[in-house]
């Protein structure tokens, strides 16, 4: 779950639990399943397929929960969620090298190979006006990595969790954030998501007129900075159950969501 799409639509992380998490040890004091971890795939551009995935190389995952929000649209950073002050943002980087930047430029069958040997720095807390010392989580960076998007049950929201937007000041360093008043709801809000134009939206939401459970919907920036009353994606996309976590290669021409 939780899968999240680079920009060029060849690089798929996503959370998941599975007998190779780091550790290999199961949460003993909660479900009784194996810790999160986040894994990779790489897509083939000549076998027009998938990868097979594993875990993401480096110091990112650990033996206990850590779950991907996002992959920043050049492929290099890592959102990444973990259980610490109620639940913070952190974020993971890493080196591309040349070979895999046009391996996967090229859909060379070797590029998975040659992604595996990216190694992913160990993930930290970001500073300013993001993390709150409540819940925060769903990380989405514009791709000019000026702005993020987040949802967060801080305080001073409409009610339950909001999806909120801080710009950059410097190095993983946020201003504080701006509630999305026209977007959120008394209800439950999350899952946001920042196409390639920097003023569209996709973001789960219990709150509008869904079709039930969490539904899908998608807001526009207006030319005064107000936002667009929010559109249901409608059916196939949206259903009677949840559909969440919805990202967006930037052609606009693929989309991945959870459902």
């Amino acid at each position: 779950y939780s899968a999240s799409v680079s920009a060029d639509g060849k690089t798929l992380v996503f959370t998941s639990r599975r007998i190779d998490s780091e550790g290999g040890e199961v949460d003993e004091m909660s479900d009784q399943l194996y810790f999160e971890d986040i894994y990779i795939s790489i897509w083939n551009d000549t076998n027009e397929e998938w990868s097979d995935s594993k875990p993401v190389e480096g110091n990112v995952n650990t033996e206990t929960h850590d779950a991907v929000l996002s992959i920043s649209p050049d492929g290099r950073q890592l959102f990444v969620f973990k259980n610490q002050n109620a639940g913070d943002i952190f974020i993971s980087k890493t080196r591309m090298n040349k070979r895999a930047s046009e391996a996967i430029a090229d859909g060379s069958p070797d590029a998975a190979r040659l992604m595996s040997l990216n190694r992913w720095s160990k993930a930290y807390a970001l500073s300013g006006g993001v993390n709150s010392g409540y819940w925060d989580s769903n990380a989405s960076v514009s791709s000019d990595g000026r702005q993020i998007y987040f949802a967060s049950e801080r305080t001073k929201g409409k009610g339950n969790g909001d999806i909120w937007v801080a710009n950059k000041t410097a190095t993983n360093k946020y201003e504080s954030a701006v509630n999305l008043k026209e977007i959120n709801t008394i209800e439950d809000e999350k899952g946001v998501f920042v196409a390639a134009d920097r003023k569209t939206i996709f973001f789960s939401s219990k709150g509008h007129r869904n079709m039930g459970g969490y539904d899908i919907f998608k807001s526009v920036r207006q030319e005064d900075g107000s936002w667009s009353a929010p559109e249901n994606l409608g059916y196939p996309i949206n259903t009677p159950g949840d559909e969440v976590d919805f990202t967006l290669t930037a052609d606009g021409k693929t989309a991945y969501y959870s459902t």
